[in-house]
């Protein structure tokens, strides 16, 4: 595992400290597991900026849109492959 620096105000750093004491967690415990959390609350970003067909896809609804005014929920959702 990969060692980090991590730089938090003085203030949060104590309470942050106080509540690993008092649950008997490690620090790190903690904040891998806010990390965790964090990474699935943005899952979605993470499957957009991997799907490589995803701008293009996005370019072309957009370029038709602007063609015709206007694009059926049912063809964005084809180009974006959801």
């Amino acid at each position: 595992m990969a060692n980090t620096t991590l730089r938090l105000p003085e203030e949060k750093l104590k309470i942050l400290r106080a509540i690993s004491g008092y649950e008997n967690i490690p620090m790190s415990k903690i904040i891998e597991k806010l990390v965790d959390e964090y990474i699935m609350a943005h899952k979605e970003t993470i499957e957009i900026i991997t799907n490589k067909d995803y701008y293009a896809s996005l370019c072309q609804g957009i370029k038709e849109a602007e063609e015709n005014d206007t694009v059926s929920l049912d063809k964005v959702k084809r180009l974006l492959n959801v």
